[in-house]
Formats: C-alpha cells, structure tokens, sequence
C-alpha cells in the first residue's frame, strides 16, 4: 500500500467520516487479558532466570514468549472487537496470523532482557525501544487485516505519537519491573505491581494506536448481523490466552520444580556422603526426641543400623537412669529454654545394641529449621581414653606402693645398720681412751 492510500491527504478535508464506538466491556477484557499475560510472562522470566541449565532457560524464555506475544495479541484483537462500526467488519486471516509474529517477537526481546540479573540502561532502552515496535507492528498489521467497505486511513502525527508512545511505555514497563527489585516489597506482590504496569501499557500502545486512524465512507445502518456477535469470539478468545498461557506458566514451573528437586537430591547425596565419612558418630533428633538421621559411625558405635533406628526416640541408646529422664528434661528445655548440655559437650554413658555401656563425649547443637527445631548430636567413643585412664591410675597406684615399699625397706636397713655401727663406734672411743 503506497503511503498515499495510508495516510490522511489534504483532498480527504472534506471527506464523510465514520465515527465507531467502543464496548467498554470488552475494553476491559483486553486490559485483564493483558494484565494476566503480563503477569504469567513475569513470572515465566523468573523462573529462566533462576535456571541453572540454559536448556531450561531456552525452553522458558520460548514458551513464555509465545504465551505473552499471544497475550499482547489478544489484547489488539479483542480491542478491536470492542471497536464497533455502522459497517459490516471482517479480518483477513493470513494478515491476522501474520500480525501474531511480531508480537511474540517482542515478547521475546522482553522476556531476554527480563531473565537477566542486571540490566544496563543502554540494553533497557534498546529492548523497549524494540518491544514498542514489534508491539506498534503488531498493532497496524492486525488494523490491515480488516475487511470493511470503509476506507482506513492513518492521522500522520498520531501515528508517530502511537509508536512513540508504545516505545516509551515499553521502557517504562521494563524498567519498572528491574526497579521494584531493589525495594522490601514480597517477590509475588512485585511481579503483580509489574504485571499490571507492563499490562497496562500494552493496552495502552494498542487504544493509542486507535485514536490514528480514520474510517471514510458511509456509515450502512442495514449491515448484516454476524452469527457470532463479538462479546462471544472476545469470551471465546479470551478463555484460550488464559488457558494458553497457564499451562505454559505451568509447564515451566514443573519443569523448574524437577530441577530443584535434582538439586535438593544431589546436595542430599553429599551431605549423606559428608556426613558417612565422620569418623564421629552424627545423630539428629526432632523436638520430640525421634531420630530423624543416623550416620554409619553411630551405627558402628552403637550396632544398630539406621533402619533400625529411625523414627525411634533416642533414649533407646541410653542406659537408665538418663533413659527415663531424657524425655523429661527435653520437655523443660522446649518449655523453658534453658540448656543443660545443648551448646555444651560433657561425657555421658552410651547404650549399645548389645546391651554393654559405652563412655562417649557428646556436643548437642540446635538447627532453627521452618517448622520445628533439630537437635544433631557428634558422639565420640572414649572407651580407649578411659582404659588408658585407667591404665595410669593403676601404674600411679602401683608407683606409688612401689615408693612406699622402697621407703620402708630404706627405712628397716638404715636401723639394721645403725644398730651393729652403735656399737663398733661406742667400742672404737672407749679403745681411743684406753693406753694399750
């Protein structure tokens, strides 16, 4: 079409103008409609973002661009619905196919830049200055494809204003979206308060882009009821975005779902294998005293295996008296707060399966998880410290029956031998004094 047959001229002055009027229902259905692809779209951009595998982030970003660009499009063609001429309206379908390219287009250069941690301000603006095109395309390819006997033509200024405006509402719907992150405000009240902006200006590129154009002709007061009225194919219309695009949201999120559980599934497999190459024994308990982990070094000190214990109340590895009044003092420590051995490690006496006690050094710590707090315990066997304990009091012991049996030996020949040397000495001075 030559830019003649597309704009208004200075011969059309004094044309017959048709005037249309909007459904103001179906005005704010396409504003919904957009809301909610803005939304989901949104949140599609966050699950790519969080990604770890860029095949999930090609998959998000894919499908969330083709739900959102579907969403924008819904918008153009339930607002022109909404846009009702005394004439009969019909669209051409390659034309309003065609028009569905450059709206999922630019859904895409959004949803790349919104998946992004940090944007620059020379990339925010490149990509809403292309989001407003592809959104602007959108928008005058889906008017071609109307079919009326009316003319279409274009107000010059108001159509560059309308790419203009779809530009600049572009950046500031993409801007919105990076500033609201800087602020306190919940993750999902974020996305909502940037939805309903991005929405909103989507909306607004389109009912802009409306105030250009122009319909020549008279108006025909007879034109032929359609069988399905507009309110239904705009219902109808709507319905499948909504459809389309929660089940892409969904997807994604099933899939970023699986992904963390991988994640939570190797990070377990560590710390399982962290925790089995202990040379101490590692016990976690739940606030009612049942075992919730058990490493194989409790289960090499203690004989029991972890199926064994599992879900059981740790007293059973305690011998009595500490047996009975573990419960009770677990009780006034969640009830009072006040520790006697969590925080502090102290040697107590272990229970084996065997039966046999075991000397052990235990440190409790307490782990603040949602719910209800854990107790995880590290048991030392000291069995070989207290034989060795034991081993040197004895040789002190014996050391020291030793020194007091050298003493009294000492002792008992110092008088043997003083007695006989008495009486050499006495014998010696009296023979000094004695002239022989």
């Amino acid at each position: 079409m030559a830019l003649s047959g597309f704009f208004l001229d200075t011969t059309m002055q004094n044309a017959s103008f048709v005037h249309g009027a909007h459904h103001h229902g179906l005005m704010l259905l396409s504003v919904v409609v957009s809301i909610f692809s803005s939304i989901m779209a949104l949140l599609t951009a966050n699950i790519a973002r969080r990604s770890e595998r860029p095949l999930h982030q090609h998959v998000a970003i894919g499908t969330g661009a083709l739900a959102l660009g579907y969403g924008v499009w819904s918008t153009h063609f339930i607002g022109m619905l909404a846009y009702q001429l005394p004439a009969d309206v019909s669209y051409s379908i390659p034309l309003t196919l065609v028009s569905v390219l450059p709206a999922c287009l630019a859904a895409w250069f959004s949803l790349r830049m919104l998946a992004l941690s940090e944007v620059t301000g020379g990339r925010l603006l490149g990509s809403g200055t292309l989001v407003g095109l592809g959104v602007g395309a959108m928008h005058y390819i889906g008017m071609a494809a109307m079919q009326t006997p009316l003319q279409m033509r274009y107000e010059p200024f108001t159509f560059v204003l309308s790419i203009l405006v779809a530009i600049v509402l572009a950046i500031i719907a993409l801007w919105m979206r990076y500033s609201l992150r800087q602020t306190s405000l919940p993750a999902f009240l974020r996305v909502l308060i940037s939805g309903a902006v991005m929405g909103l200006a989507i909306a607004g590129m389109h009912y802009t882009g409306m105030l250009a154009v122009r319909f020549i002709g008279k108006p025909d007061v007879l034109k032929v009821e359609i069988t399905l009225s507009p309110v239904h194919i705009s219902l109808i219309l709507s319905f499948f975005t909504v459809t389309v695009t929660a089940m892409v949201v969904s997807l994604n999120g099933l899939l970023r779902s699986q992904e963390l559980y991988r994640r939570v599934r190797e990070s377990s497999s560590r710390l399982r294998a962290t925790l089995d190459t202990a040379v101490d024994g590692i016990i976690t308990i739940d606030s009612k005293g049942l075992i919730q982990d058990y490493n194989r070094s409790a289960e090499r000190l203690f004989g029991w295996t972890a199926a064994e214990v599992m879900g059981q109340n740790i007293k059973m590895l305690m011998p009595e008296p500490y047996q009975s009044a573990h419960d009770g003092y677990l009780h006034n420590y969640m009830t009072s707060g006040k520790p006697r051995i969590i925080g502090i490690g102290r040697e107590v006496v272990g229970l084996r399966k065997d039966g046999s006690h075991m000397p052990m050094r235990l440190a409790v710590g307490r782990v603040d998880l949602p719910g209800e707090p854990r107790f995880v315990g590290f048991v030392s066997d000291i069995s070989d410290r207290h034989a060795l304990e034991v081993s040197l009091r004895e040789t002190a012991q014996q050391a020291e029956q030793a020194a007091a049996a050298k003493s009294t030996f000492l002792a008992n020949m110092s008088h043997e031998i003083r007695t006989p040397m008495n009486s050499i000495i006495g014998f010696t001075e009296l023979l000094l004094q004695t002239d022989l």
